[in-house]
């Protein structure tokens, strides 16, 4: 079973379909000896957007998360969510 992550929600609430840009790669940056985190990086793409991302992430009593990205629209958009990573977005695919 592989999970699909959306990283980005286009047109919510238009009166036109949604659109749920997924990541399709990650990369896992070797950590060194004296390093206090873990870096991740991934691919984001859908018929309006790809993107770059890279997560910085802290672990602790409270994770802290840095993240970078850069988006390369493809067409207009007109509407757009930054975060909607959350579990009701988590898609099974079998």
């Amino acid at each position: 079973m592989a999970y699909q992550q959306e990283g980005l929600l286009i047109d919510c609430g238009m009166p036109k379909p949604e659109e749920f840009p997924v990541f399709t790669s990650f990369w896992l940056e070797r950590p060194g000896t004296t390093t206090d985190h873990l870096v991740v990086y991934a691919l984001l793409d859908s018929p309006s957007v790809t993107g770059a991302y890279r997560f910085d992430i802290y672990p602790g009593a409270t994770l802290v998360m840095d993240i970078d990205a850069a988006l390369y629209p493809r067409k207009e958009i007109e509407r757009i969510g930054i975060a909607p990573m959350t579990s009701m977005f988590s898609v099974a695919k079998q």
